[in-house]
């Protein structure tokens, strides 16, 4: 199957941060039959999480075209590296800085291909009907994984929301998915600043309405809303039928 993307990225502060240390690619509307969506999520406590969050989506805009997930993942680890050493001669906090990043290759040949650090989101959604793609990196979650704990189990447990993965240090580990899409499905990218203010139903619910710009704009709306206690950045994908030709988005 061949198909086509419309697409629309919002990062908004939050209503209780007066620093937003999120990242998205690109920002604003954007179609086409391929491409490369992305949100990262600069790690809270520590320095620089901002700087680390644009270094990881500058060095996906400055990629080569055709560069796959992983070797995006591992072009913005090298750049948040290289933008440590150049720091620690000025800002020697630097080295603690480090971010989550989720971001999608978008191909006219379906399946889309998922990258993954961190415990930003994917999300595939028709309807009312919603799936994560994506695992959280999380102490908790790594055990649901390894078969350890029930999810119920997990998310009763104190390191739940602990991460466990992230780039800005060498040890980091890339999760790939390959995600089959069809017309009519929404991808969504999102940072925890969202995902921790609405239920995955009220997602969905969202989702199912309006254009991809207006479908972002009230997630963001819908958290901030829901008490907006974090940065919060999404981009909402819409998967179209090849020979239709995207027009204005409205």
């Amino acid at each position: 199957m061949t198909v086509a993307y419309r697409w629309a990225g919002i990062t908004d502060t939050g209503k209780s941060r007066t620093e937003n240390q999120d990242s998205v690619y690109p920002e604003g509307l954007g179609e086409g039959s391929s491409g490369v969506i992305a949100v990262a999520d600069g790690l809270g406590g520590h320095p620089g999480g901002d700087i680390a969050s644009r270094c990881a989506v500058d060095a996906i805009a400055d990629a080569p075209d055709g560069t796959d997930g992983a070797g995006l993942v591992g072009a913005a680890h090298d750049r948040i590296i290289a933008r440590i050493a150049e720091a620690l001669g000025e800002r020697s906090e630097l080295i603690a800085m480090a971010t989550t990043l989720t971001l999608a290759v978008l191909t006219p040949d379906e399946p889309i291909e998922v990258a993954h650090v961190g415990d930003s989101r994917a999300y595939l959604a028709n309807g009312s009907n919603i799936v994560q793609v994506t695992d959280d990196h999380t102490h908790g979650m790594d055990r649901v994984v390894a078969g350890e704990l029930s999810l119920e189990e997990a998310q009763r447990d104190p390191d739940w929301h602990v991460m466990s993965n992230w780039l800005g240090f060498e040890s980091y580990r890339v999760a790939t998915y390959r995600v089959p899409v069809e017309p009519g499905d929404r991808l969504l990218l999102c940072t925890d600043g969202l995902t921790n203010m609405l239920a995955d139903d009220r997602i969905a619910e969202i989702l199912a309405e309006g254009t991809v710009e207006r479908s972002a704009a009230a997630l963001v709306d819908a958290a901030n809303d829901a008490g907006g206690v974090d940065n919060i950045t999404v981009v909402v994908v819409d998967v179209l039928e090849a020979e239709r030709a995207p027009g204005p988005a409205t």
